[in-house]
């Protein structure tokens, strides 16, 4: 699946857990900082079957006819918003509204590309106006012609408050802010007929950023994870990282073609042949607990941790500890006689509160 305009991440992690380990989310963003953001989100769902790729919709439009479904969370005037937003409100103009219908028509141009024949598309925006929202998807019906189809129809139950519609083959749901929970929201699904006629293309890949980790390093990777034969590991620079089987070749390809900049689990490091885990590690639901010490921790010393302050040495055992809060994982500290070193990343620490 591809999430073509995914920060900050909302939407992406949903998808996640939708297509569980059998699939995979490509969560795309434009933009650098924004993308950042959006790995962060993705390393805390833990689910590792997401990569995040930093790359103009045409450069993933070059992926021709790879993905199951395309989603278009399209940049928009931000007129859902409105409520909640004051900012929202005081940029919004009647030329934005047409400049972002505008490169809303580019974009879904570009994800059709990306979308395999019989493939479902999904688009949306937080806005309210008939200009970026039907206008758009009419537009985007005439270019496509025969080539676009109706998909199944979703039910929705009437007290949810939502405003079902259609414009041509799309079904259309308005999410009016007084009617349902939640602010303002548009989405609209249609499918790529099957007959469409167009084939898998891959681009030649120009580089090889993923290798797969030798026997030694998979034996001390695979102690960490509760189904070692269900994943596959490999190294990217000097960092090690996991995939589920069922996708692995299809990043590493992945990963030949775009910016990928995040992707899978991030184990970590291996020093003298034993794993230094990373912060993303301990996120990952499937870590195996039996590979590392738990040391669970009250309320109060559980916030310490999460300010990056001191912890109490004697709450540890002795080297690598899986930090836990209600069982919850939240990171790894380390024991060294009698200091401990915290090892919550000091970009997510806790600043007030």
């Amino acid at each position: 699946m591809l999430d073509l305009c995914a920060a900050p991440g909302g939407k992406t992690t949903l998808y996640a857990s939708l297509v569980g380990r059998e699939g995979l989310v490509v969560a795309n963003e434009i933009n650098r900082s924004r993308a950042a953001v959006l790995a962060d989100n993705v390393r805390k769902w833990g689910t590792g079957n997401i990569a995040v790729t930093v790359n103009d919709p045409s450069q993933v439009a070059r992926m021709q006819g790879w993905f199951d479904v395309v989603a278009v969370d399209a940049p928009c005037s931000g007129e859902g918003m409105f409520r909640k937003s004051e900012e929202a409100r005081s940029e919004w103009s009647e030329a934005a509204v047409g400049l972002c219908a505008e490169r809303q028509r580019s974009i879904l141009r570009e994800a059709w590309q990306a979308l395999r024949p019989g493939g479902l598309l999904l688009y949306s925006t937080c806005t309210f106006n008939f200009t970026e929202n039907e206008e758009v998807l009419r537009d985007f019906a005439a270019w496509a012609a025969d080539d676009l189809a109706a998909a199944e129809q979703v039910p929705v139950e009437k007290e949810w408050g939502v405003v079902c519609g259609s414009e041509g083959v799309f079904q259309t749901f308005r999410f009016y802010p007084h009617r349902a929970e939640g602010e303002g929201f548009f989405v609209a699904a249609a499918r790529k007929a099957a007959d469409a006629g167009d084939r898998m293309r891959m681009p030649k890949p120009q580089r090889n950023p993923v290798v797969w980790a030798e026997k030694r390093a998979v034996q001390e990777l695979s102690r960490w994870v509760v189904e070692p034969a269900s994943m596959r590991f490999a190294l990217a620079g000097d960092t090690y990282y996991g995939y589920w089987q069922a996708q692995a070749e299809a990043v590493r390809m992945l990963a030949g073609v775009l910016n990928v900049i995040c992707s899978g689990v991030e184990m970590g490091q291996l020093f003298k042949g034993v794993l230094k885990p990373a912060h993303a590690l301990a996120l990952f639901p499937e870590l195996s607990r039996s590979a590392v010490s738990v040391a669970e921790l009250s309320r109060e010393e559980a916030l310490s941790y999460l300010r990056r302050g001191e912890v109490p040495a004697e709450r540890f055992a002795e080297g690598m500890n899986l930090v836990t809060a209600d069982g919850v994982a939240l990171g790894f500290a380390k024991r060294i006689g009698r200091r401990c070193n915290n090892m919550y990343p000091n970009s997510l620490r806790i600043l007030k509160g």
